[in-house]
């Protein structure tokens, strides 16, 4: 296959998870491959990735100025142009803390689209021009292929579109607005790159006039996971990889006083005090504490582990509401919480008030719970509502609520050289979103690590789990799939989980985990299937 020049047209950070971590890893490894990679963001601080060989600056009036070029290494490397700002910065949910005027699309008003959409079309037009890649990668529905859709015009550059989920959650199917221009970016591209069938299934539930064109010009390419960045750890080795992150430290996260803080406020009976931690520390960071409280988790337990973003959504408060149950039959059993948002601090309420058995803040955080965190869902813990709403299923929950004290750790945000030094130390990856999820990158990064994945049945999820079903036994797969039905969810995650940590004290499954993630979910087959895909449509 031919070198390719592709230009990568994100619109965001690449630090983070989800879009941000796929592009990150995709422009890495294409670049890698011996393709020509141009990366087209709002990353602030490109520079600090070793694969960026130069940083181009566009400001507010289209002009560009290279700021930083890095000689010597080996391979092409990534070239990244950074976006201006324009009155605004448009995001599909504001779960990140960002600097300068943030608002959810869904929120923006007639002027302030029609000026993002204005100087995005200009930037992106003058790249294009200035680079002549040979063809154009947007990502999402909404708001990149609509911008695509003019600038290519102008440039004379074909594109195509790799849909994510938060596009279609967030802002499509909560603005007309969104609908209309993302049917007019999927007329107007050459391709349609899936990375999953569940985001495959969403669009064409939008578009339902569109399927036969659509599928003319797409295919399932998938998304992929470094596995180089991960390995298995035998028990023997945890406690010393635990010792390497606490090495890696770097202070400014939150710190012990302001968890202090929250839990007075709370037990006072300020609800909304979780409003002000927002802005009350750096989200970026790992916790202030990190080395203290990594001397707390017990490597040679059953530990149970998430990472990703902290909202509403992730469905956190479910497996908070299984623990206990879990613990009565498994005290051996640790959570271990990895990631950051607004919503951490509706978590940390939940666990205090269970561990205190403070049935009032309880109720009142499950009753207020979505509006709690900066994003535009709103309402009651819909799955902690029902599960307490059976006599018997709260007693349980209260009466063995106190054995979560100590039991659950919250590390904050880490990045993936630091991330590597605790996912291989645990046994289960739970990832009980609420919300339709396209197709986590996460889920193939715990089978790196050899460790069982296990997520909600349902969307990108479920997908993920009918593929991993011929490599494991069918006892272990029927656990792995969590319940999603709010009524039954928070019981039967109890039970799922506790089946799987007694069958995993039998048999380790970590190899062949790591086996599938290296055959299937590498970013190196990902990204050459990707490249191929492109090349079918240069002219």
């Amino acid at each position: 296959m031919k070198s390719l020049k592709l230009a990568i047209y994100h619109g965001y950070e690449l630090t983070g998870s989800g879009g941000n971590e796929y592009t990150r890893y995709l422009s890495r490894t294409l670049a890698s491959l011996g393709h020509e990679v141009i990366v087209i963001c709002a990353e602030p601080e490109p520079e600090t990735f070793d694969f960026v060989r130069r940083v181009i600056c566009h400001d507010a009036d289209g002009t560009p100025t290279e700021r930083f070029r890095r000689t010597g290494g080996s391979g092409r490397g990534v070239t990244v142009h950074q976006l201006p700002r324009a009155s605004v910065f448009p995001v599909f949910i504001t779960d990140q803390p960002r600097v300068g005027p943030v608002k959810p699309f869904s929120q923006l008003t007639d002027a302030e689209l029609a000026d993002y959409h204005q100087t995005m079309v200009s930037c992106v037009t003058r790249v294009l021009r200035d680079e002549r890649p040979d063809i154009l990668h947007a990502n999402h529905l909404v708001y990149q292929p609509v911008v695509a859709a003019e600038a290519c015009a102008a440039a004379g550059v074909p594109f195509y579109i790799v849909p994510h989920g938060s596009a279609i959650e967030y802002t499509i199917t909560e603005d007309e607005r969104y609908l209309r221009a993302a049917r007019e970016g999927l007329l107007a591209c050459s391709g349609v790159a899936w990375i999953s069938r569940e985001v495959r299934e969403r669009v064409h539930g939008l578009y339902p006039d569109l399927i036969a064109e659509i599928e003319a010009k797409s295919e399932a390419i998938g998304i992929g996971t470094d596995t180089s960045l991960f390995a298995p750890l035998p028990r023997t080795e945890r406690r010393a990889s635990l010792d390497r992150l606490e090495s890696l430290h770097v202070p400014g996260g939150k710190t012990p006083a302001l968890r202090a803080e929250l839990r007075d406020r709370l037990d006072a009976g300020e609800i909304e005090a979780t409003r002000d931690y927002w802005t009350a520390y750096d989200h970026k960071l790992p916790d202030d504490d990190l080395p203290e409280i990594l001397r707390r988790i017990p490597v040679d337990r059953d530990l149970l582990f998430f990472v990703g973003s902290m909202t509403w959504g992730k469905g956190i408060q479910s497996l908070i509401g299984a623990l206990p149950g879990i613990v009565a039959r498994r005290p051996d059993t640790h959570l271990v919480l990895v990631g950051s948002g607004t919503y951490r601090e509706v978590l940390e309420g939940l666990i205090h008030s269970l561990v205190t058995q403070n049935e009032a803040l309880f109720d009142a955080l499950v009753a207020k719970g979505r509006d709690l965190e900066s994003s535009p869902a709103t309402g009651p813990l819909d799955d902690l509502a029902a599960h307490v709403s059976v006599p018997a299923q709260r007693a349980e929950l209260f009466e063995n609520g106190p054995a979560l004290r100590g039991r659950v750790h919250i590390l904050g945000r880490l990045d993936h050289a630091k991330l590597r030094c605790i996912f291989p130390c645990c046994r289960i990856g739970v990832f009980p979103s609420l919300v339709k999820e396209a197709s986590p990158l996460v889920f193939a990064e715990a089978m790196a690590n050899g460790v069982l994945p296990t997520g909600s049945y349902h969307s990108g999820l479920r997908d993920g789990l009918d593929d991993l079903r011929p490599h494991l036994p069918d006892e272990i797969w029927q656990h792995m799939k969590l319940e999603v039905d709010p009524a039954r969810r928070i019981a039967a995650m109890a039970d799922s989980l506790t089946a799987l940590l007694e069958a995993l004290e039998k048999q380790d499954l970590g190899p062949a985990l790591r086996d599938v993630a290296e055959r299937r979910f590498d970013w190196k087959s990902v990204a050459a299937e990707l490249a191929e895909f492109a090349t079918s449509m240069v002219v």
